[in-house]
């Protein structure tokens, strides 16, 4: 192959990534024994939160997305169109831990709920809230 073929395919590669034009911040997840830090997209307008990771099929242990809701109100999300078996975490104004929703159905149209008010919703891979030892205490802490 050509090498300004391969530049090129490789840019185009680069370009389609979906995390390229995506707002990434690192997090802090502070349980009462341990400080958990995690990439994440940020998702937080109404497009980006419709979208989440619909689509995807891998994300990496140690990031997620998190949706950033401009109130605390009870939220509830689905898997449709989502191939990955997340854990669905929520947390209030103050980021305190709500509730969470663990190795959820992909494509699913059931309704996972917060139960409580929530104002963000942390999505990881399924099982990274027990690898990762997170649970009713966690404190959710970003910019």
């Amino acid at each position: 192959m050509r090498p300004w073929v391969r530049a090129i395919l490789i840019l185009l590669a680069i370009l389609s990534s979906p995390s390229l034009y995506a707002d990434q911040t690192r997090i802090l997840l502070k349980t009462p024994t341990d400080h958990v830090y995690l990439d994440v997209e940020i998702a937080d307008d109404p497009i980006e939160r419709a979208e989440g990771l619909m689509g995807r099929e891998d994300i990496k242990p140690g990031q997620g997305m998190l949706f950033v809701f401009d109130d605390e109100y009870p939220r509830s999300f689905w898997m449709k169109n989502t191939p990955l078996s997340l854990d669905i975490l929520f947390f209030d104004a103050e980021g305190r831990w709500v509730s969470s929703q663990l190795s959820t159905t992909p494509f699913s149209t059931k309704g996972l709920p917060s139960g409580l008010p929530a104002q963000y919703a942390l999505e990881i891979l399924a099982g990274e809230t027990e690898r990762l030892g997170l649970g009713q205490d966690t404190i959710l802490i970003w910019p």
